[in-house]
């Protein structure tokens, strides 16, 4: 069983400060939460039953099964025509197959509600103990929001040791992890402010560079990350890699069929997920948006065609078009101009999602005409991964478009 939120414990004094007093009342409401969830879950011999294995666990494990049958059905179809006897006996046994994979997957999915109710309620949890952590925190060391670089440090002190606290499990006393996380964060501000002091010429050479480098990246205003793994030999390290390197929100860009995938996005540090509609059914994608945004993830759905848009529902935060044909891999920037029209009927008023197109744009006038068409997000990347420098090839990208715009 894995560790699940703790039951933060504050005194009276603290409480009687109204917005620690709020925070922690949310937070403890969470908690009751998630224990009554908790309470749901199969217990064996006084343990949490093993978690069933995920939608997308059963398709690895059964993809070699499914080739050779989808390899014995074509064989016979192509034979079947010469036999109405062979040819109805077909039919009856695919008709009976798709009723046992129906029906063994509504019985995986009612297995894992309880696990997945429970994971959810542990999330929003963690996310209520945190903020009540941090409105603690901003009482109890109010020395420490004199600035922004020792309030960021307080606030990774508090996550460092509210993971260590949780680990511990039971109650955990709130003014302890922030008094903690307090001398850590005002002892790695005093590092900072030391090491400043002995190197000051080196330090405005690099702030100098990292005034550029925000600059750029504030143009760039989020990342996606490949995590496929079977055609394009991403990982989650990856993304958790490029969650350490840039504080852009991250885009998982991957083949997302299941809801233990949003999970693992949301741990590795991810802000967005991406749904494909052409792997997805219109209730599969619905079910997936609907968790990620309990898990506080944006959703960008990519559609291709305008039969697609039967997927569009309210969790979806963004509408990109991907002028890359998954089938061919021809790509068609011009497939976002012919869909337009019928995106924004799709979509209604600015109150709808962002607009975005995606692939195939490699030169900044392709840009402004797809601004001007409607389009507010371009999701770009094999332009720049071609060149010897992507991060050269971006920069002068920025100027080029600066340059480009009436």
């Amino acid at each position: 069983m894995s560790k699940r939120a703790p039951k933060l414990q504050f005194t009276d004094e603290e409480l009687a400060v109204p917005e620690v007093s709020k925070a922690a009342k949310k937070a403890a409401k969470r908690i009751e939460k998630l224990e009554r969830l908790e309470a749901k879950i199969p217990m064996k011999n006084g343990a949490e039953k093993p978690r069933p294995a995920s939608k997308l666990q059963h398709a690895v494990r059964d993809a070699p099964g499914k080739a050779v049958r989808s390899a014995v059905h074509r064989e016979v179809s192509q034979h079947e025509d010469d036999n109405v006897g062979v040819e109805s006996a077909h039919k009856l046994e695919e008709a009976a197959e798709q009723t046992v994979r129906a029906a063994e997957t509504a019985h995986r999915s009612h297995q894992l509600k309880p696990y997945r109710s429970a994971d959810r309620a542990d999330a929003r949890a963690d996310s209520a103990n945190l903020d009540a952590l941090q409105k603690q925190a901003q009482q109890q060391s109010p020395e420490l929001q004199s600035n922004p670089y020792s309030r960021w440090q307080q606030k990774r002190a508090i996550k460092k040791e509210y993971a260590a606290a949780k680990a511990g499990g039971g109650t955990v006393r709130a003014s302890e992890v922030t008094a903690k996380a307090a001398k850590r964060a005002a002892e790695d501000t005093k590092k900072a402010s030391e090491w400043i002091a002995e190197h000051k010429k080196g330090f405005l050479i690099a702030l100098a560079i990292l005034l550029v480098a925000v600059f750029l990246l504030n143009i760039a205003s989020s990342c996606s990350v490949l995590t496929d793994g079977g055609f394009f030999g991403g990982t989650l390290e990856d993304l958790k890699q490029a969650r350490r390197l840039v504080r852009l929100p991250l885009l998982r860009k991957d083949f997302i069929v299941d809801e233990y995938q949003l999970y693992q996005a949301r741990t590795a540090g991810a802000a967005a997920v991406l749904l494909i509609a052409a792997v997805l059914s219109p209730g599969e994608c619905r079910r997936l948006a609907r968790t990620a945004r309990e898990l506080e993830l944006e959703v960008l759905l990519e559609v291709h065609t305008p039969a697609e848009l039967s997927h569009l529902n309210g969790y979806v935060d963004m509408l990109g078009v991907n002028n890359r044909d998954l089938g061919t891999f021809r790509t068609d920037v011009e497939n976002s101009f012919r869909m337009v029209d019928r995106l924004r009927r799709e979509v209604g008023g600015g109150e709808g999602p962002l607009l975005v197109s995606e692939s195939g744009i490699s030169d900044p006038e392709t840009v402004v005409r797809l601004r001007d068409a409607g389009f507010r997000g371009f999701l770009m990347g094999e332009a720049f991964m071609k060149t010897g420098d992507p991060g050269h090839a971006l920069a002068e990208f920025i100027v080029r478009l600066k340059e480009a715009r009436p």
